[in-house]
């Protein structure tokens, strides 16, 4: 996968993002302690959506 920086940022977040939901979701951890954090949101039709594998 070739991104530029701020799509693999944004990339990375929602892979991030995903894996606490699924952490909570499995009463691995009590709440995604990251749900707060806000992020600059661009308009990009080009950022991929993450896969699990």
């Amino acid at each position: 996968m070739n991104l530029c920086p701020t799509q693999r940022l944004v990339y990375v977040h929602s892979v991030l993002k995903s894996a606490l939901e699924h952490a909570i979701h499995e009463e691995e951890i009590p709440r995604n302690v990251a749900h707060n954090v806000r992020t600059r949101h661009r308009r990009s039709s080009a950022i991929p959506s993450p896969h699990v594998y």
